[in-house]
């Protein structure tokens, strides 16, 4: 099914670039742009097809599942400083994917393998769809602690970037930012991030996001 309706568009994006003019550019954009639309949802279709097995929390119980043969996993959701884990298995979930699905503390959460990626320094990584099932009746206590929209600051004489929170947990003192941190996150003075820590360490914490400047 999937491949003729991929097939189908093929040939219309194959005609829509053939008769590309100036006159026509307006147009031929926006056609482009529906079709990407289209193509994105054949993929979410396509993660979710009956053939992959996918397990709904009103329709059966919902267990943990480590199936490596079809790269299909379940669990309930464990946050870290940054991310979190998926069930037995450990499938990690990028802060990203937490983030755009609201996902939180004793979530029940399906990971299915989508592709796998070669890495620079030669390792191999293997991309994962994700779909919330089930919403933990209670969210876990846990050690971690999240500060937001905390202000970048940066310390001319001891050259480094540093966040100064209220909380008190670090009683006035100053969190400075790593060089991993900073690198990653491509961090600048003024920036606004969110932090993340364990109440018994809150100075060995993570930046785990920055947010968009207006």
């Amino acid at each position: 099914m999937y491949k003729k309706w991929l097939d189908e568009i093929r040939r219309e994006i194959q005609s829509t670039c053939v008769h590309i003019q100036l006159e026509n550019l307006e147009v031929t954009s926006k056609r482009m742009r529906a079709y990407v639309s289209i193509l994105e949802g054949i993929h979410t279709l396509h993660t979710l097809d009956d053939d992959t097995e996918v397990f709904f929390a009103d329709e059966q119980e919902v267990k943990d599942i480590q199936d490596d043969a079809n790269q299909i996993y379940v669990g309930q959701f464990e946050r870290e400083l940054i991310g979190g884990r998926i069930g037995s298995a450990k499938i990690f979930v990028p802060e990203s994917i937490v983030r755009r699905l609201s996902i939180e503390e004793g979530d029940w959460v399906r990971a299915k393998g989508n592709k796998t990626i070669l890495l620079k320094n030669g390792s191999m990584r293997t991309l994962y769809d994700y779909v919330p099932l089930e919403k933990a009746e209670k969210i876990p206590e846990t050690d971690r602690i999240q500060i937001e929209f905390q202000r970048v600051e940066y310390d001319d004489m001891d050259e480094v970037y540093y966040l100064q929170p209220t909380e008190d947990d670090f009683q006035g003192e100053r969190v400075v930012i790593s060089e991993k941190d900073r690198r990653n996150l491509y961090i600048e003075e003024d920036d606004l991030v969110d932090y993340a820590y364990f109440k018994s360490d809150p100075f060995e914490g993570r930046l785990i996001w920055k947010h968009k400047r207006d």
